[in-house]
């Protein structure tokens, strides 16, 4: 307990020196008014890392329910095997490592209970009596404490009479805590009553726990259980403390009024034998009585009233719920400004499903009218539904309405079969919110069908699922979504899939347009694009054939929104995304397989974007004539489309397939519908893409050339990809023609001059013809302009006919006006978008400033006002100060020339004073001359006393007289110094008051000349003249040297007056010293005259001492002779201890006794710790301990110099140390063997009244082996009921916990029996047979002959643990004779 107090304090002084945080800095908190009750806001600070926390979740550091539980299990102790036996002396409180479930797994209680709530006390009944009533068939604690607990619990409505013992008035009074009490002390149940802290029903989170109320720890089945019997005859239902009201589903929230509730009696068996993790949550012992908690992480007071109430203390939920808080843990949440998100980790692999009910602080709730009325949408806008962020992982989203304080109620259900079970309160959050209503973004609700944000039950009963979170984080304002069939394997049929559809709804939870979201289909998964119109959350809804089946939130809060304001199609006119064709790889007619992008949604910041498709089976016979195009629309105002011209273009590749190359004359939405046909047959659509170009593009992306309708397949134009020619300028011209067998000749024909000109065909590629185009002005601009007067590629085949493969546009007046016109309405198009950036990001940046409390940023028209504002009063005081100038102008001169003489004089009174101060400073010169002598004949004085004084100690006479005269010297070099100290220090005085003088006549001066030049300075600028200005500025540098020249002088003054107070205090003391030196000479005197005595006693002294010394050595190292004889650590390490300070001046062979003795008491200390590791070994059945004692001992045997003698100290320890772990060894590798019977040979083994012995003796070894006394098992009947779980007994069989002695008792008994005779007589007697001799021979090849000897009765009571009354009982019932056990416990 000491240390834990010391613990806190260091807490509390830590907590007094942590830098100011966040509560100290925000109005709400630094004003917020704490209420007696309530716990400081300040303990519910966590650490501003949130991995930190759940680290420390994690780790225990903060303590949660399931944590708990789970270190609980981990560091708990197993019971005491004396069990009952201990009740004399039972153990301290130490944490269970078994759940009240396993404690119990095997106890029937039904006839314990009936039994106990049918006795009826009588008015007569003393509490003895009625304990041996009901305690007639109790024969463990355990069902002792059972009996007690129903019959406390049990409600009775008994009668009043006149006469009624104090035990039938407690019962009928219902007095179940002194009822239970009374019974266990009757009993001699080993109990103890703790007084502590209870969170009741009137307990709200940060409200700190009342001390009052007791509950019990009983000691049963070899261990401590808490037991609580008032709370668990009693409960209080539908009690409100009255701090908040609720608010309903449509937003309006009723008034707060506390309620006492009512009390209901029952039994409830959640606090009969509670497990100490889930008692914690509502009981907690005082300061002095923590290690009552009976857990492995205990907790301090504080913590527990930091400590969230979990489940109200209800047993069902903390049986089927494992859940925990991993960023909260502490059941206050103090928020910063802005959202507060609450993550819930899943840990028993089960998803549940949730709700949040919302309370607010009754201090919140308008007086007048009692009632405050939240719009339905506000209300949902506070608390999100939960939100899945993973599988096991559930948040909720809380966005307070306005600052205040609020109480959040976590609601539960599970999912069973088909259905769903009553929900249950998780725990309570009281959160405080320091944040307005304008920062609020506000949460949809989604689909009031579904319960939660994710891929959770809803999605998975459809029989589909996502890898995405429920919450999608936006990226410039768009989120994805892919859902897939849940059984990967079975792939579904595209009607399944394409019967999915989206709704996206905006914050208001209103739809939003359909062409916010993207959605398109493969064999695999539905894909959803969101498209968000402007910041803020946004839900996704899923429904399959109209029924919602899932839905997730997406936050948009915190993205730049480039983009936002394009126009999205109207998918219902415009058709839909993806693949309109199927893949032949996958069952369709399509040979076309996209490789760059797979999806239909491209998003780009560039002008130009390259696609690449393949065909399937390129180069096989059959597979050319597959023709690829492609067309450019762009997305209209009103969701139409319409197309852009040949802004793309399809191109042949080489080694087979297609590239698609797009370009974007403006940002903006685009849709590329691709088209195919094989073997000149109809078109038939492919692939139609979502183009969203972002960028800053400039409006300068030029049209591709337009191909010819005789464009050969395959084909690729290389150069040049731009419409547009320009005039006179040689342009170079490729292309790649793939039948070039066919073709005769290519020829580029200028239709303005006429003038055709061949292309040459690559020597080295066959396919390839290039030459150059220089395009002519021609002598009309309007033919260009009409389609005509262009230039054009045309190629002659081999039967002479001419085709037209490729179109360029010529540069022209009307060309270069549309060009320029696309270059400023881009450019507008770029402003507005940039504008639209900035109000954005300026929004964004006011909300975080508004968070913060700091002021907003200005808008362009409030800055450009302001700076017109500035500028208007700027001139209007220029005009203002001129005209005064102008005023003033008459008076400068007069004071000029009073302010100069006034100047002169201040310099005159100056220079006095520095020369006064100069007359002070010399005398205080002299003076310190004068002190500095005195001292050094004072330290001459007193060196001489101190020499003389040192002299006689060390009986040096002569040197003590010699040093007496010395001071006599210094003492009158004192006196004379002294008088001419005084002397100088009157001359100091004299001269500073001169200079004092001197200088208040120099200031007098110099203040009238500055005010004389400050009023003509002021006068000059009045009168605007240059003249008049300069004169005053003549005026004022004289008075500045004045001030300058006072300056120096009041310096030197003040420096006079220092010397001369200083020179007065140095005379002084030089009078002082002076006297101080006489005193000197005569301690100097009196110290010689005294040295020869000194000198004397000290010489005796030191021998004295010297004798002393040497006799408590000798004492000593005859102590530590007899220590090493005794060979005991504690006298030995004593000895030791007593002799180390002397170690320095011992003899040499006394420092190597010492040497031996220490490491002599190594090695007894080593035969210690081995002796208690093999105890604790057998006690506690795990070798650990000792296997790293012995591996230490192993790894210090070369650093330790012990001797053979030493050694051999511990050496037999050791041995036997390592025979243990090596049989620990072999015990771990003992087989477990299957016991193979069918139930129904077992089922006609149990009915048997009367066996044969045979049969009887086989299952007696079998029990034995399990770890049933043999006089238990000696009769037939009982050993039938523990057949009944034989098979589970079998299955948890761990044959390293069987002691030798019982396998080889085990083996004796099964010896006698013929192994065909029993086959014979029973198949399942038969099977226990063969299941006992293979593990009694296991256990025997992995012990050693000597302890392989049978146990003998005795040996089994204590190997067993058997009581005495057991032992007895069993020998009655046999035999009819009631013996007393003679077992001496080890």
């Amino acid at each position: 307990m000491e240390a834990h107090s010391a613990t806190e304090s260091a807490t509390a002084a830590q907590q007094e020196q942590k830098p100011k945080s966040y509560l100290d800095e925000l109005p709400y908190y630094s004003n917020y008014q704490l209420a007696d009750d309530e716990v400081p806001l300040a303990k519910y600070l966590l650490p501003a890392d949130s991995a930190e926390v759940q680290r420390g979740v994690e780790s225990g550091r903060f303590p949660t329910l399931s944590g708990l539980a789970r270190l609980q299990r981990q560091r708990g102790q197993p019971p005491n095997p004396l069990g009952d036996a201990a009740n004399e002396s039972p153990p301290a409180p130490f944490p269970p490592r078994r759940t009240k479930t396993e404690l119990l797994e095997s106890k029937d209680f039904t006839e314990t209970d009936k039994f106990a709530e049918s006795v009826t006390p009588l008015p007569s009944d003393d509490w003895e009596q009625l304990a041996e009533r009901l305690f007639e068939q109790s024969r463990s604690n355990l069902e002792k404490v059972r009996v007690a607990f129903c019959f406390a619990c049990a409600h009775r409505q008994l009668a009043e009479v006149a006469e009624e013992t104090p035990a039938y008035k407690a019962i009928r009074e219902n007095e179940a805590t002194d009822v239970f009490e009374k019974l266990l002390g009757c009993g001699k149940v080993p109990n103890k009553k703790l007084y502590g802290y209870k969170k009741g029903a009137d307990s709200d989170s940060g409200v700190k726990a009342e001390l009052g109320g007791c509950w019990f720890a009983c000691y049963v089945e070899g261990e401590w259980r808490f037991v609580d019997p008032h709370w668990g005859a009693t409960a209080v239902m539908n009690h409100d403390s009255g701090r908040y009201g609720s608010i309903d589903d449509k937003g309006r929230v009723s008034s707060a009024r506390e309620q006492k509730g009512q009390s209901v009696f029952y039994r409830d068996e959640f606090h009969f034998l509670t497990d100490p993790e889930r008692l914690i949550t509502n009981h907690c012992p005082q300061q002095h009585d923590l290690e009552w908690q009976l857990l492995a992480r205990p907790l301090s007071i504080e913590e527990f009233e930091l400590f969230p109430r979990y489940f109200g203390g209800s047993a069902i939920e903390m049986e089927f719920y494992d859940l925990e808080p991993i960023n909260y843990p502490y059941n206050v949440i103090v928020a910063k400004p802005g959202p507060v998100e609450i993550l819930l980790k899943e840990r028993s692999g089960e998803q549940y499903r949730y709700s949040g009910q919302l309370k607010i602080h009754k201090k919140h709730i308008n007086s007048e009218s009692k009632t405050a009325i939240l719009s339905a949408h506000q209300e949902k806008a506070c608390i999100s539904k939960g939100i899945r962020v993973s599988k096991d992982t559930v948040k909720f989203i809380f966005e307070p309405p306005y600052p205040g304080q609020y109480a959040l109620e976590i609601i539960l259900w599970r999912q069973v079969s088909e259905v769903t079970l009553t929900g249950c309160k998780f725990l309570t959050y009281t959160i405080h919110c320091p944040q307005n209503w304008e920062s609020v973004d506000v949460i949809p609700e989604g689909q009031e069908n579904l319960r939660e944000f994710g891929p959770g039950q809803d999605l998975q009963r459809a029989g589909l699922t996502s890898e995405a979170p429920g919450e999608l984080k936006a990226a410039d304002g768009e989120a994805s979504l892919e859902i897939a069939p849940l059984d990967e394997d079975e792939k579904p049929s595209s009607d399944h899939l394409r019967s999915l559809t989206c709704q996206a709804l905006g914050p208001d939870n209103k739809p939003l347009p359909t062409g916010s979201v993207l959605v398109w289909r493969d064999d695999r998964r539905n894909a959803f694009l969101f498209l968000a119109p402007d910041s803020g959350y946004y839900a996704l809804v899923l429904y399959e054939n109209g029924r919602p089946v899932g839905q997730f939130l997406v936050d948009a809060s915190s993205e730049a929104k480039d983009g936002a304001s394009f126009p999205l199609p109207d998918w219902s006119r415009v058709g839909g995304l993806g693949l309109a064709a199927v893949n032949k790889a996958d069952g369709g007619g399509c040979r076309l397989v996209p490789l760059s992008h797979q999806t239909p949604y491209v998003r780009t910041e560039e002008f130009e974007l390259a696609m690449r498709f393949g065909v399937d089976g390129a180069g096989e016979e059959g597979d050319a004539g597959i023709e690829l195009k492609s067309e450019m629309l762009g997305v209209g105002a009103d969701g139409g489309t319409e197309s852009v011209g040949d802004y793309s273009l399809v191109s042949g590749v080489e080694g087979g397939g297609f590239e698609v190359r797009c370009r974007f004359p403006r940002a903006g939405h685009y849709l590329l519908r691709l088209s195919f046909r094989e073997s000149g047959g109809d078109w038939r659509p492919y692939f139609t893409y979502f183009v969203r170009a972002v960028g800053q593009l400039d409006g300068s992306a030029s049209a591709f050339p337009s191909l010819g309708a005789d464009w050969p397949v395959g084909g690729a134009l290389i150069e040049p990809l731009d419409r547009t020619l320009s005039v006179g300028q040689p342009t170079p011209i490729c292309l790649r023609l793939v039948d070039s067998a066919a073709i005769g000749a290519v020829e580029v024909v200028d239709e303005r001059s006429g003038s055709r000109e061949p292309l040459s065909r690559d020597p080295q590629d066959p396919r390839l013809w290039f030459g150059s185009v220089t395009a002519s002005a021609g002598n009309t601009d309007g033919a260009n302009a009409a389609g005509s007067g262009g230039v054009t590629v045309v190629a002659r085949v081999n039967d002479g006919v001419e085709t037209q493969l490729v179109k360029f546009d010529v540069e022209s007046g009307s060309s270069a006006e549309a060009k320029a016109a696309a270059l400023r309405e881009a450019r507008e198009l770029n402003e507005r978008r940039r504008v639209a950036e900035e109000n954005r990001q300026r929004k964004r940046e006011n909300r975080r400033r508004h968070e913060e409390g700091l002021e907003p940023l200005p808008t362009q028209d409030s800055l450009k006002k302001l700076a017109e504002a500035e500028a208007a009063a700027k001139a209007a005081a220029e005009a203002e100060a001129a005209a005064k100038a102008n005023a003033a102008s008459n008076k400068t001169f007069e004071r000029v020339e009073v302010a100069s003489k006034k100047s002169t004089d201040s310099k005159a009174a100056s220079n006095e004073a520095v020369k006064a101060a100069s007359r002070a400073e010399s005398a205080g010169q002299a003076v310190t001359t004068a002190g500095a002598a005195v001292e050094a004949a004072v330290q001459s004085a007193a060196e001489a006393a101190r020499t003389a004084a040192e002299a006689a100690k060390s009986g040096e006479v002569k040197k003590a007289a010699k040093a007496a005269k010395l001071a006599e010297t210094a003492a009158l070099e004192a006196k004379s110094a002294a008088q001419a100290a005084v002397s100088a220090a009157t001359d100091a005085r004299t001269a500073a008051k001169a200079s004092a003088e001197a200088e208040q006549k120099a200031k007098t001066a110099a203040e009238a000349a500055r005010n004389e030049a400050d009023q003509a300075a002021v006068e000059a600028e009045k009168s605007g003249n240059d003249q008049t200005k300069k004169a005053a500025q003549n005026a004022a540098t004289l008075v500045d040297e004045a001030e300058a020249k006072l300056k120096t002088s009041k310096e030197a003054s003040e420096k006079a007056a220092a010397e001369a107070d200083a020179a007065s205090k140095k005379a002084a003391k030089a009078s002082s010293d002076s006297e101080a030196a006489s005193k000197s000479l005569a301690e100097a005197n009196a110290a010689a005259t005294t040295a020869a005595e000194a000198a004397a006693a000290a010489k005796a002294a030191e021998a004295e001492a010297a004798a002393a010394a040497k006799e408590e050595v000798k004492l000593l190292i005859s102590q530590l002779d007899e220590a090493l004889l005794s060979r005991k650590v504690v006298q030995l390490r004593k000895a030791i201890k007593a002799l180390e300070p002397h170690e320095f001046g011992l003899h040499r062979y006394h420092e190597r006794k010492l040497r031996e003795a220490r490491l002599t008491l190594t090695a007894l200390q080593n035969r210690k710790d081995i002796r208690d590791a093999m105890a604790d070994a057998q006690r506690a059945r795990s070798t650990d301990r000792l296997r790293a004692l012995v591996h230490r001992l192993e790894a210090e045997a070369e650093s330790q110099p012990l001797t053979e003698a030493q050694l051999a100290l511990f050496s037999e320890d050791l041995r036997l140390a390592r025979e243990a772990i090596q049989r620990d060894d072999k015990l771990k590798r003992i087989p477990s063997h299957r016991l193979e019977m069918s139930p129904k040979s077992l089922s006609e083994l149990r009915q048997y009244s009367r066996p044969v012995e045979t049969v009887h003796r086989t299952v007696q070894a079998l029990l034995l082996l399990l770890g049933y006394y043999e006089k238990r098992t000696r009769k037939w009947p009982r050993c039938q009921p523990l057949l009944k779980s034989i098979n589970k007994s079998v299955a948890d069989f761990q044959p390293r916990f069987v002691d030798p002695r019982i396998a080889a008792r085990s083996s004796e008994i099964l010896s006698s029996i013929d192994k065909r005779e029993i086959a014979l007589q029973s198949a399942a007697a038969f099977a226990f047979y063969e299941w006992a001799v293979k593990t009694a021979n296991s256990i025997k090849e992995a012990s050693t002959p000597e302890t392989f000897v049978p146990a003998s009765m005795k040996q089994q009571i204590l190997i067993l643990g058997v009581t005495e009354e057991e032992d007895a009982t069993w020998d009655f019932d046999d035999e009819g004779i009631r013996r007393r056990s003679s077992v001496v416990p080890k």
